[in-house]
């Protein structure tokens, strides 16, 4: 067949090895995106490994006002020395914020540097709540930068005249100062926060803009001595107003966090002033009017807080951006914040500066009170400690370690049911204080006291407390009882579990283990304590990937538990969550639907509606139904399981954080990116805060981000996220989830035209699936799939051909009925023989694929793309009758379609459709339909 001797796109001479028609300038600018764009990979069970849909090709242009690669549609905002339109890059085709300098301001060198200064500080931060940049340039000496578009307008636009509820106010407000501390911990200072420079998105949440004014610390890039009090005054910070700008840190930002703060409690910013200079005065001289004055809603804490950001003195703010989000999270939960309000004892102290001879008398006459308070408090210490002295009997301590035991066990988070849980975790941390000395003359009791303090120290998600008892438990109990007793075997399973929850899963392994190896020599290998021993042991092979094993032991507990607890007890149902789990990994999603449903009908019998064990299945079952793509039962799932996690355990919680990014990865796959953003920044809030920095899940709530960004179009930033998680995942133990990251980071690569590092990384990934879960799992298929099309994309047909047959063998065993995908296989390996020149095996399946279009998917690109390539291989045999009717109805539907949905990969597939039949009449001897053919190309 000829080569086509001209790029397809720009028409350019091609080299004699262009991969399909395209000179290297616009491979590299279209990236795989074409090749990509019909794919239909099966959905995953995994809410990490979500398809990477490429962005649309851009419509033919409306409008004639353009700047460089952009179609300028409205200007959305100026001021200073910028101005923003909201603009169509027209390469990706989406909506974008393009600023660019106002053409006046061109002949500013100072407006020209902080544009610069702006564009440098925004794009080095990357963050879900700053606002992204997507690309940074000059078109004809004018630099400029693209961004992510936000048609909600800002805060300043939000409020209008109006106050904001008090929670919502606060919400907004810790999400803002996460992101400012962000920005901080790369070395960048905001210095003009203001309601304007917070821009909102659909769901109201803040993304901080504008760093026009910025600072990059490491850099000192300063303003010139002109420019040292440009800024917004009312939310400037005294020290700024004061022009100390080279002076400024850090607890300028948290002021200008607080001004924002104050205006959104009572309506106005915290000063205000007749002219500019007035105005600056009342920054550095003058106190706010204290919020509550201004709206009797305001209560004392967040007062507090708003206050603390506007003191005058720096080093009296909050020492971080993070320390005020923490108190506003603290607030939120309901929880005492850190900050407290300036006291009388401080205006005391204030004053007392102003009067040094009158506070030194006053000095004299509270030291001698407290000396004399302090011989009282000694002598009423000394009677208490000779009380305790009196009452160390062994039988008392025992009396109340059991009361202890009993108290915990009662009020511990699966039966508080939503009472607060913080007296019982100051009971937790003051018995933990007095254990070591109140019970060491009784080590029997101290541990079986640790171990319950341990396993609700654990069920509250304080790991570190947690693993310290169950450390300790062992070593009491070893000691008293030796290496193989049946109390001995609890507390190592009981470690293990605790190991578990924090993702040392090795050492968790190597401890369960241990207690099997005892309970069978102790019980035999039938009896409930080896069954549930078995249970824990299948539950951390689970988390390891160790399916097979796993899968054995789980089948054997359940078993034995069903043998001698019955259909109906809570550990077998524990036993039906954990198979469902190995069976969900093999693919089987309806065998593993039906076990979740059986144990969540054993447990609410058990346990009733309201039960953290309830959450967790609902859970479990609402990530199944997900994989079955029933998204809107999954949702609803999700949320049932989210409130009742958040009645039991409160708002801050792992088990918290794992519904929370269960959920949002529902809302991903139904096309809302903005939830799923928001619930993903939440669990990875929550998990960063409670987990250690290489927990799993952790790594996890990156990966769903960097998934996130690359849908969005996003792969820059996705690229580097994934290698993050790659990275991290490399230390981990779990080899699926590498192949899984590995997956999504070679599409990425793809799409950005890095093909050599995609089809490393692609092949990576497929190794691991392939020793993992074998060649007939979906994803395997999955991984063998998108590595055949970087393959043909290519022009590597040889490479594509085997992976291709390997697909269509085994989704043709999996079922019998065609999916989707192996029909669009059965069309792709046609595809693949034709172009290799082997016509007559290619011929019946592309009318095979043809057949299952026409049938499933008919009036398709698809569908007339293989009508095409039929035709081509009927060409190829020399069967011109036959070749010509598919060939000319193929062209004809391909132009309809194009009308209907016109993009730039649906021409590459016209002109090769017609390129086609030129070819027919000029190998038929038909020169002048060849020659009129070629002029309607023309």
């Amino acid at each position: 067949m000829p080569k086509l001797p001209t790029c397809v796109q720009c028409g350019t001479a091609l080299p004699t090895d262009a991969p399909k028609g395209l000179c290297p300038t616009c491979l590299a600018r279209t990236g795989l995106q074409w090749a990509l764009s019909a794919s239909s990979a099966p959905p995953s069970a995994d809410p990490a490994q979500v398809s990477i849909a490429p962005p649309k090709p851009p419509r033919p242009n409306r409008t004639v006002r353009y700047f460089g690669d952009y179609e300028l549609l409205e200007e959305i905002a100026q001021g200073g020395m910028g101005v923003v339109y909201k603009a169509r890059q027209l390469t990706v085709n989406r909506l974008v914020a393009l600023k660019m300098i106002r053409p006046g301001e061109l002949i500013s060198p100072s407006a020209v540097q902080r544009f610069r200064n702006e564009t440098e500080a925004a794009a080095r931060l990357d963050h879900p709540n700053i606002v992204p940049i997507y690309e940074v340039g000059d078109h004809d000496g004018s630099p400029y930068f693209s961004m992510r578009l936000f048609e909600a307008g800002n805060l300043a636009q939000a409020l209008g005249d109006r106050l904001w509820p008090l929670r919502p106010t606060a919400e907004l407000m810790l999400k803002a100062a996460r992101a400012v501390h962000y920005a901080h911990q790369h070395g960048i200072l905001h210095r003009d926060l203001k309601p304007a420079n917070l821009l909102l998105d659909a769901r109201g949440d803040p993304h901080v803009t504008d760093f026009g004014l910025a600072k990059l610390t490491e850099k000192d890039v300063t303003l010139t001595q002109s420019q040292m009090i440009l800024g917004t005054p009312a939310y400037m910070a005294p020290e700024q107003a004061a022009g100390q700008a080279k002076q400024l840190t850090t607890a300028a930002d948290v002021y200008g966090l607080g001004a924002i703060l104050y205006r959104m409690l009572t309506g106005q910013p915290p000063f205000d002033g007749d002219n500019q200079m007035e105005l600056l005065r009342r920054v550095q001289e003058e106190d706010p009017v204290r919020p509550d004055q201004l709206n009797s809603k305001v209560d004392r804490d967040l007062q507090t807080i708003c206050l603390k950001c506007l003191e005058k003195a720096p080093d009296r703010r909050y020492s971080s951006a993070e320390a005020m989000a923490e108190d506003l999270a603290h607030w939120l939960a309901g929880e005492p914040i850190a900050a407290r309000p300036v006291s009388a004892r401080e205006r005391f102290w204030r004053w007392c500066r102003r009067k040094p001879v009158v506070a030194g008398l006053i000095g004299t006459v509270l030291i001698i009170s407290v000396a004399g308070s302090g011989g009282v408090l000694w002598q009423w210490r000394q009677a208490k400690l000779n009380e305790k002295a009196a009452r160390t009997e062994a039988v008392k301590s025992q009396q109340v370690a059991e009361f202890l035991k009993i108290m915990l066990n009662s009020v511990g988070p699966s039966v508080a049911m939503g009472r607060d849980t913080r007296l019982l975790k100051e009971i937790l941390d003051l018995t933990a204080q007095r254990i070591d000395t109140e019970l060491s003359t009784q080590p029997e009791v101290e541990a079986d006291l640790r171990l319950v303090m341990a396993q609700t120290y654990d069920e509250l998600g304080r790991h570190a407390q947690a693993e310290s008892m169950a450390r300790r438990t062992l070593q009491l109990r070893q000691a008293l009882l030796g290496q193989e007793h049946r109390d001995v075997a609890i507390a190592l399973d009981a470690l293990g579990n605790v190991l578990e929850s924090k993702g040392d899963w090795l050492e968790a392994e190597a401890r369960h283990r241990e207690a099997l190896a005892i309970f069978k020599k102790l019980r035999g290998n039938e009896h409930p304590d080896v069954a549930k021993s078995l249970s824990n042991l299948a539950h951390v092979l689970l988390a390891r990937g160790e399916f097979a094993e796993a899968e054995a032991k789980e089948r054997e507990a359940l078993a034995m538990r069903r043998k001698f607890l019955g259909q109906e007890h809570p550990d077998v149902a524990l036993s039906l969550n954990n198979l469902a789990e190995l069976v969900k990994v093999r693919g089987d999603l309806a065998g593993a639907e039906a076990l979740y449903r059986e144990q969540l009908v054993i447990q609410k019998k058990c346990f009733g509606q309201n039960h953290p064990s309830v959450a967790s299945c609902l859970n479990n079952l609402g990530n199944l139904l997900k994989a079955r793509r029933d998204l809107t039962g999954a949702e609803a799932l999700h949320r049932e399981a989210l409130k009742i996690k958040k009645k039991v355990f409160g708002e801050e919680h792992p088990r918290v954080a794992d519904t929370l990014s269960n959920l949002g990865a529902v809302l991903f796959d139904k096309g809302d990116y903005d939830d799923a953003e928001r619930l993903y920044v939440e669990a990875l809030a929550m998990r960063r805060k409670l987990l250690n920095d290489q927990h799993p899940d952790i790594t996890l709530s990156f990966s769903q981000l960097a998934v996130l960004k690359a849908a969005r179009g996003e792969y820059a930033a996705a690229e580097e996220n994934f290698r993050e998680v790659v990275s991290r995942q490399r230390k981990s133990q779990d080899r699926l989830q590498l192949a899984d990251s590995l997956y999504n980071l070679g599409r990425v690569l793809a799409s950005r035209g890095n093909f050599a590092a995609a089809e490393t990384t692609l092949q990576e990934a497929l190794q691991i699936r392939l020793a993992k879960l074998g060649p007939g799992h979906a994803r395997t298929q999955e991984s063998m799939s998108v590595l055949a099309r970087l393959y043909l994309s290519t022009r590597r047909y040889a490479n594509a051909e085997p992976l291709l047959r390997d697909v269509l063998h085994f989704s043709g065993q999996a079922s019998p009925t065609p999916s989707p995908s192996s029909l669009e296989t059965t069309a792709l390996l046609g595809e693949c023989l034709a172009r290799q020149g082997k016509y007559a095996e290619a011929e019946p399946l592309l009318r095979q694929g043809l057949t299952d279009y026409q049938q499933k998917q008919p009036n398709t690109s698809l569908a007339f793309s293989t009508q095409s390539l039929l035709g081509w291989s009927l060409l190829g045999q020399q069967k011109f009758d036959d070749a010509e009717p598919l060939l000319l109805k193929a062209y004809e539907g391909l132009k309809r379609r194009d009308a209907e949905r016109p993009s730039r990969s649906h021409q590459l597939l016209i002109k090769e459709a017609g390129e086609r039949i030129i070819q027919l009449y000029e190998m038929w001897g038909k020169p002048d339909q060849a020659a009129e053919w070629r002029q309607k190309l023309r």
